[in-house]
């Protein structure tokens, strides 16, 4: 494969939640770097990535973000200041506390107006799924997979994640 064919690739950027970190996170991704140009993030052990160390990854590039649980917060955000370098998201079992809190004070996520925004959520704890439906709610593609806290990881969740990219990378 050639550097330009490299290059040509839509950029698709993994963004880990707490459990796990790098390739190591998303172990039914790694064919992805087959057919986009994948980059999976690192963190410390017990910490989460923030919107600016995404941002600076993308590096002025419009990428797709997939991200996992408290991972999702810090994609949301970039999307939300960024939206021109944001082509589309996948929110993994989104760990998304202001969408869903009792305080009507505290700010709603949403989703960003032109970002294609796939939710994949694995059908076992209630609080993820009312995130997921709120999101559906505004315009999100939803999918239950099986799998827990890690739809990501069943082949029914890496087939729906590679399909939506395929339309929207």
């Amino acid at each position: 494969m050639s550097l330009s064919s490299l290059a040509a690739r839509p950029r698709v950027v993994l963004v880990p939640g707490r459990d796990a970190s790098g390739a190591a996170a998303w172990p039914r991704q790694h064919g992805l770097a087959l057919e986009f140009d994948a980059l999976f993030l690192r963190q410390d052990a017990g910490s989460s990535l923030d919107s600016e160390e995404i941002l600076t990854t993308l590096d002025g590039k419009p990428s797709v973000l997939i991200a996992h649980g408290e991972g999702s917060t810090a994609a949301l955000t970039s999307a939300v200041e960024h939206p021109d370098l944001v082509r589309a998201l996948v929110l993994c079992e989104p760990w998304l506390p202001s969408l869903t809190s009792p305080d009507p004070g505290d700010a709603r996520a949403g989703i960003i107006p032109g970002v294609p925004t796939l939710v994949l959520s694995g059908g076992w704890e209630p609080a993820y799924e009312r995130t997921a439906r709120l999101l559906a709610d505004s315009g999100a593609e939803h999918h239950v997979a099986p799998g827990g806290h890690r739809p990501q990881d069943s082949p029914q969740g890496a087939t729906v994640i590679k399909d939506f990219l395929r339309r929207n990378a």
